[in-house]
């Protein structure tokens, strides 16, 4: 008995797989319920919801039939399995002739799969770009900010932020897994693309047009990013890595104390607040004494200490995948994956400002930053009788601590010789989890999915520290004229300040639609129609603590190291004493409700034309509470709009390789809850103070888009595109008028008009119209650039326009280009890339006052090479980044040459260094 069994076990493990999904031509929807035969056998494996089968089979090569009512029949010849491996096979069956008898197309293993690939590209209802995993595998990008660097039109800002079509990133949709992920920061309307390893991202598409079935609050694009779900087999895989940087390891490292469980990402307590320290200190409420007490009871972490050199990146992934096959066709798939990892970065930075007068201050800046980041997925899905339920589950968490030395010169009052520094840390975690239903109902086919949802987004930046010490700009030399601590008779959060604050997002989501098929003019079409909704809640606290003199008191402590000038002996009548600053609007809590429902249809008009057309509706309600900046009373702001927003895409095929679409859409932006409150903080890192405007409204966007699209073979593409966007009351961050550069002010605003128009081209081919030879084919040249313009008119005080200038953020061209290599037979892939973007405004100025402060172009080139080894089992990779190294620069254009050069000003620059990692990997099946 034991030795049967050990045979099954043994024929059974020697079996390969064929796994595929079968699809519709016409709408790109799986088909479920059909059965797939092997011809000149007994075995069927009827395809599930999702329009998966599955065949465990012994070695060899098979014929596949694929028959089904309303469609035509096909067989697939010359399908190769192979023990212990997986053969894929997508399939998409075209609609059966109704004038005819059956119709059998046949096809070959090879033929069927390119055609495949050809469908799921040309077939999207909206004009669209993408990146799939297998792309994203050659590609040096570790997270999904780098993938999305990649794809037509889209630049990334601050190495996380994703810009389309150049527009600002406020004006951009995520979705995970099909669910809405709103703003990630508490200081901008945007997603952090950075906190996903691009390794579990099954793939990225962006949707430049809209659809009724999609958000409405967007402009440029609508992110979809869906991560690794049910496997096509058992396997096992282990990640290990290191990288370099050329300016920070092994290079010496500053910083403050840390915490214990930094390096796992935990605060572990090390810098929150002591619980000897009141709710509130105010200095009616408490004596002097007490007072005292409390500043000395403050963590004395006022320190700079050498840590040693940088440290080299280190990066661990751990991910399982589990298929299990029970009987009636049943599947359980899940995937779990745990990554980490840890970079130590020293970036160096010059900082420059001006006004009516002229300079205004001059800043070198090091800054010495390191980060660690834990995050994983764990997905279940199980199909059964034409059905499938999916428990999605996304968890992120980081900690970065940025120390900050900073020296120069500025003009406040006189002419200062500067030294400071500030110090802060930023735990974060972000949960995303869903639930979703896909079924199918009835003969007709009727489709039912849904979807719930739940997003949990905390951050918190406990004890971040801020001193500054200066002397006289004449004295600057002289050794016995010591940099005094800029602390006065009153608490500032800039001069011996201390900031905590805590912000806590939940977001309840839920969206489901039903999908029937019809008929309409003897052609195919589908009518869909559903409801999205959800509910947000934000709660944001902070405290603002700082040392200031008392009364009488002994201007010599003044000149202490800051490791010193707080200790315990210098808190007292006479040295320093611990104050609040208790401004109503460093609180607020707010809700945001939003109810959307639509209509689409989805109709063949025939056999060339395609038109998806319907209605989406939006009502959306905001309020806001905070207090008044003398804490007196309660603010409340409230915003509420109800949108109705249409849309079409018609799409002409012009022959089986290539398609014709022109689309319209209306779409909305609307102010995110950081930009309408009226909370300051102060940004030391750029040196200017932020707060949010009450007063705005929402933007309204009517969009048209052209594209013509040609797929010559499969992962071969040859598309041009062009669009215009109108905007009505678009949102900008604005330099606020009539305070100098020490002291300079950030806010928002709505402006009167602007437009967005612009062409796309996009070309990736191999080159076998060159030659026939292997390298030819092995060898792909990919591009994509976009010109864009837009305007937005520049008013004076009065409101009459003097000129006109681009939106904030919008780059007039975007350039992606490289080369890949894939030899097969050698398992060896190499990659070549390209990135530029043109210049771009990083800061609205006041006309008259103070110039718009631009983005300046930078060229990135990145390498890989990868080799598969252990009967590519694993994979060695090597990644080489931003070899180049150039500047990051902003500047004033002063001379109006749209150009930079030495008559512009020098707002800032930075330097990040050259980056090296080495990886590998390890798959045990």
């Amino acid at each position: 008995m034991t030795l049967v069994l050990l045979t099954a076990v043994t024929a059974w493990a020697q079996n390969g797989k064929i796994i595929g999904k079968v699809s519709d031509k016409t709408f790109n929807e799986p088909i479920a319920g059909l059965p797939v035969i092997i011809k000149g056998s007994q075995k069927v494996a009827p395809t599930s919801v999702d329009g998966r089968y599955e065949f465990n089979l012994a070695p060899g090569t098979y014929t596949l039939e694929f028959k089904y009512i309303s469609y035509k029949t096909k067989t697939i010849s010359e399908v190769e399995v192979k023990a212990d491996k997986v053969t894929e096979l997508n399939v998409v069956l075209d609609d059966a002739a109704t004038e005819l008898g059956e119709v059998v197309v046949s096809s070959t293993y090879k033929k069927e799969t390119v055609n495949a690939l050809y469908s799921l590209q040309k077939n999207n209802i909206s004009i669209s770009d993408g990146i799939s995993a297998e792309i994203i595998k050659k590609t040096p990008d570790k997270t999904t900010s780098d993938v999305l660097k990649r794809v037509s039109g889209t630049s990334v800002q601050d190495n996380k932020f994703v810009i389309v079509r150049g527009l600002n990133d406020r004006y951009n949709v995520t979705t995970l897994n099909n669910s809405l992920m709103l703003s990630t920061e508490p200081d901008r309307k945007a997603f952090s693309f950075d906190a996903i390893p691009s390794n579990l991202v099954e793939s990225v598409m962006i949707n430049k047009t809209a659809s009724p079935d999609m958000p409405g609050d967007f402009a440029g694009g609508i992110v979809q990013i869906t991560t690794k779900d049910i496997p096509d087999e058992n396997f096992i895989t282990l990640n290990i890595g290191t990288g370099f940087n050329s300016q920070s390891t092994f290079k010496p490292f500053k910083g403050s104390q840390k915490g214990k469980l930094d390096w796992l990402t935990i605060e572990d307590g090390t810098r929150s607040l002591p619980s000897s320290i009141p709710s509130k200190i105010t200095y009616a409420d408490y004596t002097n004494e007490q007072r005292y007490q409390f500043g000395r009871d403050l963590q004395n972490d006022w320190a700079v200490l050498d840590q040693g050199k940088g440290m080299p990146t280190s990066a661990l992934q751990f991910t399982l995948g589990n298929n299990k096959k029970f009987k009636n066709n049943t599947i359980l798939g899940s995937i779990f994956s745990l990554s980490y990892r840890y970079q130590e970065n020293i970036t160096e930075t010059h900082r420059d400002d001006y006004d009516n007068t002229g300079q205004v201050f001059s800043y070198d800046d090091q800054q010495f930053k390191y980060s660690s980041a834990l995050g994983g997925i764990l997905n279940f899905a199980y199909n059964y009788k034409g059905n499938k339920i999916s428990f999605k589950n996304f968890y992120n968490r980081t900690l970065d601590n940025s120390h900050t030395d900073r020296s120069g010169w500025n003009k406040d009052g006189k002419d200062n010789a500067v030294l400071a520094n500030s110090d802060y840390t930023t735990p974060k975690t972000f949960l995303s989890s869903q639930i979703e239903g896909e079924h199918l109902v009835g003969e007709k086919r009727i489709k039912l999915d849904w979807n719930l949802n739940y997003t949990n987004a905390n951050r918190s930046e406990p004890d971040l520290r801020r001193i500054l010490y200066s002397k006289d700009l004449e004295k600057v030399d002289d050794p016995s004229v010591p940099y005094t601590a800029g602390i006065g008779g009153s608490p500032s959060p800039n001069y011996g300040g201390k900031f905590y604050s805590d912000l806590k997002d939940n977001v309840y989501g839920g969206n489901g639609f039903i999908s029937v098929p019809f008929t309409f003019l003897k052609e195919k079409s589908l009518l869909k129609f559903g409801y999205m909704g959800y509910y947000k809640q934000r709660d944001f606290s902070s405290r603002v603590l700082a040392y200031y003199t008392s009364l009488q008191f002994e201007n010599d402590l003044l000149a202490l190291p800051q490791d010193q000038i707080f200790n315990d002996e210098n808190i007292r009548p006479g040295g320093f004493q611990l104050g609040e600053l208790n401004n109503g609007t460093y609180k607020y809590n707010a809700v945001a409700y939003l109810n959307a429902a639509y209509f689409m249809f989805d109709n063949n008009l025939s056999k060339k034309i395609r038109l998806v057309w319907g209605l989406r509706t939006e009502a959306y309600s905001q309020n806001l509470k905070t207090r008044t900046p003398d804490n007196l009373r309660e603010e409340d702001f409230d915003f509420s709009k109800f949108d109705l927003l249409p849309s079409a895409n018609l799409t002409f095929k012009v022959n089986d390789k290539s398609n014709a679409r022109v689309a319209y859409s209306r779409t909305v932006s609307r102010p995110e809850f950081r930009e309408t409150s009226p909370f300051s903080f102060y940004d030391f890192s750029i040196a200017t103070t932020v707060y949010g405007n009450p007063n705005l409204i929402s933007t309204n966007i009517n969009n048209v888009d052209l594209k013509y699209e040609w797929y010559p073979s499969a992962g071969q593409v040859l598309s041009i595109s062009g669009f215009y966007k109108g905007f009505n009351n678009p949102v900008e961050q604005i330099v606020v008028p009539g305070l100098s550069g020490v002291n300079r002010t950030r806010s928002y605003e709505n402006v009167d008009k602007a437009v967005n128009y612009g062409i796309e081209a996009e070309v990736r081919k191999d080159l076998t119209f060159i030659s026939k030879a292997d390298w030819a084919r092995n060898l792909i040249v990919f591009a994509n650039a976009a010109l864009i313009n837009s305007k937005v008119d520049v008013l004076d005080a009065t409101g009459k326009a003097i000129g006109d200038r681009p939106l904030q953020g919008q780059s007039p061209y975007l350039v992606n280009a490289g080369l890949q290599f894939s030899a097969l037979e050698s398992s060896l892939n190499m990659s070549l890339m390209y990135n530029r973007i043109g210049r771009r405004i990083n800061e609205v100025g006041v006309p008259g006052e103070y110039e718009d402060v631009y983005e300046n172009s930078r060229d990135v080139i990145d390498f890989q090479v990868s080799k598969k080894l252990f009967k590519n089992n694993a994979e060695l990779k090597l990644t080489a980044s931003d070899l180049l190294n150039q500047k990051t620069t902003l500047y004033q254009d002063i001379n109006k040459n749209k150009s930079f050069d030495n008559s512009d000003n020098v707002i800032g620059s930075s330097v990040f260094g050259r980056s090296f990692s080495l990886a590998f990997a390890y798959t045990f099946k």
